[in-house]
Formats: C-alpha cells, structure tokens, sequence
C-alpha cells in the first residue's frame, strides 16, 4: 500500500484503476494494488480472526456513549502514529477500541468496552533495558532486564525480539517473538525465553535486536526501549 499526498490541482481520488485502488482513510488518501484477499489455514491468522470477530461484535454491543468515549480517547491520542511521509495519523475510535482490545485479548484479559479517562488513558512510561543477553549454547536461552520500578499497576512488559546474521542484513528467519509478563513490583526484573525454540539453531556472533515495552493493564503501550546484543 502507497500513501498519497495529493495537491491543489487535485483534491481526491476514488475507484480502481489499471488494478490499483485509490480510496482514502481517517488518516488521509492512499493507494494499493488489488488483489484477492488470501484465505490463510495457519493457527495464528485464525486467532486473529476470531479475535476480531468477537470485537466486532462487542463494538456493535457498546453503547452510544461508551462509542463517545471512545471518540474522545481517539481525539487526545496517547499513543500516536506516523505515517512514512512523517505526518500524524489519525485514528477512529473504533481503531482504538481494536487496538486496545487486541493486545487485551493476546494476554487473555476480557474486552474492555469503556474507554480510558484521567491517569488510566495516559500513555505509560517505558521500561529502562539494564540488560540484555542471549546465547546459543543448550537451548539459547535469551534475558531481557528491566527496571520495572515506574510501570503502572497492573502493567505488563512485552517483548519483541529478531535475530540476524549480521548488523546490516535481514531478519533471520524473519518474524519476531512477543512475549508478555505481568510486572511485579520490585526494582528489577527479566524476561526469559527459549531462543531456539522460536528461531531455530542460533550461532555465535549472530546478533538479536530487543524492542521492549511496557503495556498498562487498560491495554496503552509506551514508546520503545530497544537494544541489540550478539549472540554467545
């Protein structure tokens, strides 16, 4: 999909031409090629869609007010977006509704169906990385440390990690991890998984990068903590 930055000559553009879309969003006009949506079998897209599913359904359960609300959380946008010409996006409510919920649901929470107000509709602090490792050696265990001092209650760390063969290439194999762990309240602590098990063989001297994010417990995200390290 292309964005487009249309000028004074033209204002919109609508419609599908020599099998490219022009349509627009909340965010402004864009452009994709047309295709036949894929009927994907995996488990993980089929989790997806059913997540979707019952949030569709629930969307469609709110109330008019409880919508308002989330029009207004859209409005004041904690958690703001950019597109790749650099200009802000803008995001429904029930985007933030999808949003919020989604990432409720991957950690087994209920859908929430008021929006946020006061201190529970801002956008939570990162988490400070003190420390990040991982190894090849057994099963290549791999351990992010944190400082989980300032997180809301509640909150959670989540995890995102890839692994590459060197700094300038590509992901190898090229799809990340997301791990979540409820926060305990104590000045430090680490998220623990099994590399291998998620990336296969990993090799000295690979590196795997680290993005790491606090999650409040009403589902808004921080801005990320990243790091890299090499694999020993």
């Amino acid at each position: 999909m292309a964005i487009i930055k249309l000028g004074a000559l033209v204002a919109g553009i609508r419609g599908t031409v020599g099998g490219v879309i022009y349509t627009a969003g909340k965010s402004g006009p864009y452009a994709r090629a047309w295709a036949k949506g894929a009927n994907s079998r995996r488990q993980g897209q089929q989790l997806t869609r059913g997540r979707f599913s019952a949030l569709g359904t629930a969307w469609q359960g709110l109330t008019a007010s409880q919508r308002s609300g989330w029009d207004t959380l859209a409005a004041a946008d904690p958690e703001p977006t950019y597109n790749s010409l650099g200009e802000l996006e803008s995001l429904s409510g029930w985007q933030y509704f999808l949003r919020v919920n989604a990432r409720r649901l991957k950690l087994g929470l209920s859908i929430e169906g008021d929006a946020a107000t006061g201190t529970d509709a801002d956008r939570p602090d990162p988490l400070p990385i003190t420390g990040f490792g991982a190894t090849a050696a057994s099963s290549g265990f791999t351990q992010v440390f944190y400082d989980g001092g300032g997180a809301p209650a509640g909150a959670y760390a989540v995890v995102f990690c890839a692994v590459r063969p060197t700094l300038g290439s590509v992901y190898i194999p090229g799809r990340p991890v997301w791990c979540a762990f409820q926060l305990v309240p104590v000045a430090g602590y680490a998220v623990t998984f099994e590399a291998a098990g998620i990336f296969g063989s990993l090799q000295p001297g690979w590196f795997m990068s680290c993005s790491l994010y606090a999650q409040s417990a009403f589902g808004l995200r921080s801005t990320a903590e990243t790091d890299t390290t090499e694999v020993t």
